[in-house]
């Protein structure tokens, strides 16, 4: 009889053994089908990610899972150059995913709700994408572990979800450059870094988030109150009555020294004759000043161009004044191996040359940096850009594309956007597009600025 238990013991051991390894096998096979999903929904680039059927989803790269291999915990794929949107029931689908890092590619559309089902979600990082739409409410009821959201550089819009401040493990909240309107949440628990400038957030910023500094809070023009320097408007007045300010005395009994000092506020006619001559006067000499220097820029410019035209060799390649004055190669390319010859343009730029277009370009030279000389070169039956040599810039291959892939993401309406760049061991080229509205100091100061310094230089 013992004998008899120990089996039927032993047998159903067995058995939940079995039926454990097949739960956690058909768990696993749900995750994989999921992240297959996600992948069909990118464009052909992220096939080289290799996955597939055949191998475990443990295996996958950038993916990893449970210590027992039966779950996706984490998918870590920044800075691959993925292109696509994140659909719904993809990695929405895996319910024991904690960290999701995809920063730094070409990702479009709006976010999965369905990321509110997981969990156990404890870091986001999508920060330099292209995502649009609203932030997910994320919430200590969907996910209560949820520590770090990263959706920097992106173009989210709509507000900040008041659900945030329920989350009680908060400590990182990104969401610089974007589009996000509306005001701050007036708390956000015990968060330790926090950004949102470059939106179009207003509003008082709240007293819990005003140890910051103003940079975290900066290029938003409807912000107001500490640590920002505009204050924010007084809105409790209380009306006035003369009975209850003493300094107004009640009609019909004016004291003398009251019609002193209405006396002084008011200004004589010949005193505003005297400023608007003045005016006037001032302005017809600045304009007079203008005339002056536009015309002596205009007889420079036929002579300037006899001598570029002297320097310019018939090679069609660029002057000989365009060269550093530590370098030995013309221009700013000198790299000539064919399979080197590529420019790398970032998502949505509309240029269509390469290598050699921009060697055979006539260029001059806008200034000299820290880094590098800036040209200027015309392309033939093309655009005009601006093209930097950086100087002495030993880094590898792999830190200058993610550097690229950082600075290609930027976006704010006074930085020039960048188009293409150039790797080679001897050679790192930016292209920038062109902007022929003058220098920066006539664009800070103004050209009546430029006049009045001419002026100067004339009396």
């Amino acid at each position: 009889m013992q004998r008899c238990r120990l089996i039927s013991a032993s047998k159903f051991v067995i058995f939940m053994f079995a039926f454990f390894c097949e739960k956690g096998t058909a768990d696993l096979h749900a995750d994989g089908e999921a992240l297959l999903q996600f992948l069909n929904g990118l464009d052909a680039t992220a096939r080289n990610l290799s996955w597939s059927n055949s191998t475990s989803p443990c295996y996958w790269h950038g993916v990893e899972c449970t210590p027992q291999l039966d779950n996706v915990v984490a998918i870590k794929l920044p800075g691959r150059g993925l292109y696509g949107t994140i659909k719904e029931g993809t990695v929405g689908s895996l319910p024991r995913l904690q960290i999701l890092s995809l920063r730094l590619n070409h990702l479009s559309g709006p976010l999965p709700r369905d990321l509110l089902n997981c969990t156990g979600l404890r870091k986001v990082f999508l920060q330099g994408n292209d995502i649009v739409g609203s932030i997910p409410p994320f919430s200590m009821t969907s996910n209560p572990e949820l520590a770090v959201i990263d959706l920097s550089f992106n173009k989210l819009s709509g507000s900040i979800p008041s659900s945030l401040s329920s989350l009680p493990h908060l400590k990182i909240l990104f969401l610089q450059n974007n589009t996000i309107s509306g005001s701050i949440p007036s708390s956000l628990g015990s968060i330790s870094q926090f950004n949102v400038s470059n939106n179009n957030l207003n509003g008082t910023i709240p007293s819990s988030l005003r140890s910051f500094s103003n940079s975290s809070f900066s290029g938003n023009v409807g912000l107001c109150g500490p640590p920002l320097s505009s204050a924010c408007p007084n809105t409790t007045t209380v009306p006035s009555s003369p009975s209850s300010n003493p300094s107004i005395p009640p009609p019909g009994r004016h004291t003398p020294s009251v019609y002193h000092s209405q006396a002084k506020r008011q200004l004589s006619t010949s005193v505003i004759v005297l400023i608007v001559i003045a005016d006037v006067a001032f302005l017809f000499l600045m304009s007079a000043c203008c005339m002056f220097w536009i015309q002596r820029r205009n007889a420079a410019i036929p002579e300037q161009g006899k001598e570029k035209e002297g320097k310019v060799s018939k090679e069609k390649g660029f002057p000989k004044g365009a060269r550093d004055t530590d370098d030995s190669k013309e221009g700013y390319g000198s790299a000539q191996e064919p399979d080197r010859n590529k420019l790398v343009f970032f998502h949505g730029g509309y240029l269509t040359f390469d290598l050699e277009d921009l060697l055979r370009a006539s260029a001059e030279v806008l200034g000299k940096g820290t880094f590098g000389t800036s040209y200027k070169a015309v392309l033939e039956d093309g655009p005009t850009v601006v093209v930097k040599r950086l100087k002495e810039a030993s880094v590898s291959r792999k830190e200058f594309e993610q550097h690229m892939d950082v600075s290609g993401n930027m976006r704010h309406r006074n930085l020039v956007p960048m188009r293409a760049y150039y790797y080679s061991k001897e050679e790192k080229l930016l292209v920038h597009e062109y902007l022929p509205l003058g220098s920066l100091s006539t664009a800070i100061h103004g050209i009546l600025f430029l006049c009045y310094t001419i002026y100067l230089t004339f009396i």
